[in-house]
């Protein structure tokens, strides 16, 4: 009963997937039952389908610095509104800045639901926070987005960075680039 439970949720959460992303699911019935569908909410409350918010952690790592000078910033979305800058009214999920390691760095961000997130990533370092620019506007620190996406001008899109967390544990590689030696 346990697994036909986990079945039915991620079934459950690859359509809302799916559905956000504004694709059709042709899935089988048996995978999708009836009781799955949106009016279920009108079903007396005992014979809904019971749910649970289902939590992984995700680990980033980074690779390709340069130095271990001054700190990585790692923003996490969970929607494409304001990425990857943030601010008011982005879905922006949390971000956090911290010194990096030598050899590498690694962030860990622990119970997060399951879901669609995209991370940009910025090697700040002068440690002031941001993406510094030189005056043509190109980045004099490095930056990275989930998915190392091509470089294009201008920053990496939500699609093209998106990853699905799912499982107890996702992990994200995430290249970082530097436009100027």
């Amino acid at each position: 009963m346990v697994y036909f439970n986990r079945c039915i949720h991620l079934c459950s959460v690859l359509s809302s997937v799916v559905v956000a992303a504004g694709a059709a699911l042709f899935l089988p019935e048996w995978v999708m039952p009836n009781f799955m569908a949106q009016d279920n909410l009108s079903l007396p409350l005992g014979s809904r389908p019971a749910t649970a918010a289902y939590t992984g952690n995700l680990e980033v790592r980074l690779v390709n610095l340069k130095n271990t000078k001054g700190q990585i910033c790692l923003s996490l979305f969970s929607g494409a509104k304001g990425f990857p800058r943030g601010g008011k009214g982005s879905n922006l999920k949390t971000s956090r800045c911290t010194a990096i390691e030598k050899g590498g760095s690694m962030m860990t961000f622990n119970t997060l639901p399951y879901g669609v997130y995209a991370i940009a990533v910025i090697h700040d370092i002068n440690s002031d926070g941001r993406l510094n620019q030189n005056a043509l506007g190109l980045p004099t620190e490095g930056f990275g987005f989930s998915n190392s996406p091509p470089l294009r001008a201008g920053p990496a899109s939500f699609s093209e960075s998106q990853f699905f967390l799912s499982g107890t544990k996702t992990v994200q590689q995430v290249r970082i680039r530097y436009l100027i030696p």
